[in-house]
């Protein structure tokens, strides 16, 4: 099956969904598909696990150099300088659009202003804070989406870029669940938005549909990629609730297992870590800290022991959290619980400009598959930020480009892959997170890496050795969607090696 559109949106997130609509509010005459490989809303953006979505922006006009300098210096000035600068200038004009759009964003509660909890993750100061709330941007851009026109496909997951003569994009092949068919698209643009890596790894906190595939698909295009080593590891819980990320602001109400107190220090040195501890939420190599992420990654899958101990009077922040895990996850906050590292999200991805372009004509990307905006640690806020500022960006960008393109887009015969698959798909699969499992969380070493990357070169080896033709369409998905998260999972291994000493997210020992 094939058909055409003017611009093709891939991922149904926060970024991907404001392109979408961004697409067809810029270029009222196109045909906009939104599609995705699950649902609409969908994505780690709608990710069950959390209870909400921070936004931050420059607290005012004055306040955009400073928090420019600040994701620099928290991002170890692994970014795009100028990227970075038109992205915090985007933000509060985002922000402005999506409520004037409709979709309620929460403020701080009255009388919160100055708690340190609302300081964003890893800051030094309270920004203009909001909080996303997913029902109302659900509501309002379903209307929206559906008032533009724009059609909207679940269980289409993208699995190829075609380009013409001249390297523009010039179409895509869908893998169709529900039909269980592959199908061409034609398109003069494409907008990437099909979230990070995480899901290369067991442990995660990340969307299942979030494939992991977007970043090996732009590369294989002719797009660059940066900063592919930089993942986020986040405490999760492990009971009495497997998969809920953990507030990071109450570590400082947590007590430790007493072998560990002793081992960092005394009581008195153990509650200074923790306090310190409270003020971030992924790992940090940056931050002395970093000793309770320690020992947390030495509990290993069974997760370190906490009790938290919280006092009668709790910042609403903390409150907030606590009601959301008695209501929504069964949880009692107050209850002995384990924590342990889980992937969460990436920092690097995609390299794209201040429009979104991703370096190859007609090719565009936004949200968390991207990179340039965040370095090696990322300010908390800013992932949503991020899916705001460059989705709208992504969505009109590719709408001129389309409205410009004159080209004809002719239809073609499908990829060769789409005929063959690998008895070896599913071995190459496990390989593959083996690797990433053991060698590739929250603490690394050079000979683990180097590990890692002979054994994503065999899963490959291995995974081509063993094709062969076939007529069953859906093993060949699953043999061509391994084959591009080996390349993904690759390119995080090979920036890794790149890098021999600790660098914010990225740790290495040993």
């Amino acid at each position: 099956m094939s058909a055409e559109y003017d611009v093709i949106v891939v991922g149904s997130g926060i970024a991907g969904c404001v392109a979408a609509s961004c697409a067809a509010g810029a270029h009222p005459a196109a045909r906009v598909l939104l599609a995705s490989s699950g649902p609409v809303f969908s994505g780690s953006s709608f990710f069950r696990g959390t209870w909400g979505l921070g936004l931050i922006a420059p607290a005012d006009d004055g306040d955009a150099a400073d928090l420019a300098a600040t994701i620099a210096e928290v991002g170890c000035q692994q970014l795009d300088g100028q990227l970075v600068e038109s992205f915090v200038a985007g933000i509060e004009p985002a922000v402005r659009r999506l409520e004037a759009w409709g979709v309620h964003l929460r403020r701080a509660a009255e009388g919160t202003a100055g708690q340190r909890e609302y300081i964003p993750c890893f800051d030094h100061k309270h920004r203009s804070w909001r909080g996303l709330e997913c029902a109302s941007f659900r509501e309002v851009l379903g209307a929206r989406l559906q008032g533009q026109g724009v059609r909207q496909r679940g269980g289409l997951e993208l699995l190829d870029i075609l380009t013409d003569d001249s390297g523009a994009v010039c179409g895509a092949v869908f893998w169709d669940e529900h039909e269980g068919a592959f199908m061409q698209l034609r398109c003069r643009a494409l907008v990437l938005a099909g979230g990070g890596a995480g899901s290369l790894f067991s442990r995660r906190l990340t969307s299942g549909d979030c494939r992991a595939t977007m970043q090996a698909l732009a590369a294989g295009a002719g797009a660059s990629l940066v900063n592919m080593e930089f993942m986020q590891f986040m405490p999760g819980m492990v009971s009495p609730r497997k998969g809920l990320v953990f507030n990071e602001k109450t570590f400082k109400y947590m007590r430790l297992p007493q072998e560990l107190v002793e081992r960092l220090g005394g009581e008195q040195e153990a509650r200074r870590l923790l306090e310190l501890r409270s003020g971030y939420g992924p790992f940090t190599a940056r931050l002395e800290s970093r000793a309770v992420d320690l020992a947390i990654e030495e509990a290993g899958p069974q997760g370190l022991l906490l009790q938290p101990e919280f006092p009668r009077e709790l910042p609403d922040f903390v409150q907030v959290y606590n009601s959301w895990l008695r209501s929504e996850a069964g949880v009692d906050p107050s209850a002995p619980l384990r924590v342990s590292l889980y992937a969460h999200a990436s920092n690097g991805g995609i390299r794209i400009g201040a429009d979104a372009s991703a370096d190859v004509a007609g090719l565009y990307a936004a949200g968390e598959c991207t990179g340039g905006m965040h370095g090696a640690d990322r300010l908390g806020g800013l992932s949503t930020a991020n899916c705001l500022v460059f989705g709208m960006r992504a969505g009109e960008s590719a709408a001129r480009w389309a409205a410009h393109d004159a080209s004809t887009l002719g239809e073609r015969e499908l990829p060769a892959w789409t005929t063959v698959a690998s008895t070896a798909a599913q071995a190459a699969e496990e390989g593959m997170r083996a690797a990433m499992d053991e060698h590739c969380m929250a603490l690394r070493s050079m000979a683990g890496l180097e590990q890692a990357a002979a054994a994503l070169e065999r899963c490959a080896s291995d995974l081509e050795g063993g094709l062969a033709p076939s007529s069953n369409p859906r093993d060949a998905a699953f043999t061509r969607r391994t084959a591009l998260r080996l390349q993904t999972a690759a390119a995080m291994v090979g920036a890794a090696r790149r890098r021999p000493g600790s660098c914010g997210s990225h740790c290495v020992v040993g």
